[in-house]
């Protein structure tokens, strides 16, 4: 394996990393057993869409569009001498997630 794939791993496994609790809710102690991601769709089902509302078609588009932003920090990782610190990955991908929620999720919802 080249050094640029093992990087390229790494990247993808902290950015992984990064979001993982918006997914999953490993505290016993919370008494809302519901993620972030789990709480954003199960509130999108019962609004008004302009098309139908389906969970795969948004969890599909949602995950996409977190696909894209793990190819945005590979990208600029490799165009520049300056590549991100993981602090800054963590930060980029939690914004970056709401944002694919927010259009992945709820991008099909009625103004």
């Amino acid at each position: 394996m080249s050094q640029g794939t093992i990087q390229n791993r790494a990247v993808r496994k902290t950015c992984v990393s990064a979001i993982r609790h918006m997914f999953i809710v490993e505290d016993e102690k919370d008494d809302d057993d519901s993620s972030f991601a789990t709480r954003t769709l199960e509130y999108a089902s019962k609004v008004i869409h302009v098309m139908e509302f389906t969970r795969m078609r948004c969890l599909e588009a949602m995950f996409s569009l977190i696909r894209k932003g793990i190819e945005n920090v590979l990208e600029y990782n490799e165009s520049t001498d300056f590549p991100l610190e993981n602090s800054s990955i963590a930060k980029f991908m939690t914004k970056w997630t709401i944002f694919s929620a927010c259009w992945g999720i709820g991008g099909s919802m009625n103004l």
